[in-house]
């Protein structure tokens, strides 16, 4: 069972490149797991839209930290949507498990 005290630990080890830091994060398939990946998400696409959006004003700063993060949720689940259709084109058999 991962902590919260462990995710920052996990994100620095991650982004060093250590070995088998990708398996922390890819071996969680329950909901704490796809919870803690939707807000790193939501987090770090907030952080580069605002940071985006600071060159001009602190109000296109709030709009690009918004913005940023819907987009790449619904670009990722229309994106979702289209493999799921093609997989069934092709007759494969597949979940949202499946991976």
């Amino acid at each position: 069972m991962l902590s919260i005290a462990s995710f920052p630990h996990r994100i620095h080890e991650r982004c060093r490149g250590a070995p088998g830091a990708a398996q922390d994060w890819i071996s969680p398939r329950d909901a704490r797991g796809i919870a803690e990946a939707i807000l790193l998400i939501a987090a770090a696409g907030a952080f580069y839209g605002a940071s985006i959006g600071a060159w001009n004003a602190g109000e296109l700063a709030l709009y690009c930290a918004i913005k940023l993060p819907l987009l790449l949720y619904g670009t990722a689940l229309v994106n979702g949507v289209i493999n799921g259709l093609f997989a069934r084109r092709l007759g494969l058999e597949l979940s949202l498990g499946d991976g």
